[in-house]
């Protein structure tokens, strides 16, 4: 008996497809920098005026030259600006660094 087709990708087809788009896509941390260049001066100030800790993520997130999208082929973006849970686990260190 022939089998029906889906007409598209089967969902651990998709899931492969989508872990290797995630190993290949990263963003500059020199682009990283510039984007956020005015809220790195904003905490600078707050430092210098109330003496505040500042945590920065892109110290972890961002080790090298890139700012990584995925570890070990899982997504550490929710969306365009929120951790999944297994990347605000990488900042678990800094953020006991700084308690």
């Amino acid at each position: 008996m022939p089998l029906t087709e889906r007409g598209r990708a089967s969902p651990d087809r998709r899931a492969t497809q989508v872990r290797q788009e995630l190993r290949t896509q990263s963003l500059a941390k020199s682009l990283h920098l510039q984007r956020q260049s005015f809220v790195l001066d904003e905490l600078a100030h707050l430092k210098s005026v109330y003496n505040v800790t500042i945590v920065y993520p892109d110290q972890v997130l961002c080790p090298a030259n890139s700012c990584e999208v995925a570890l070990d082929g899982l997504p550490i973006y929710r969306d365009e600006h929120h951790l999944t849970v297994k990347g605000a686990k990488q900042l678990e260190p800094l953020f006991e660094q700084a308690m």
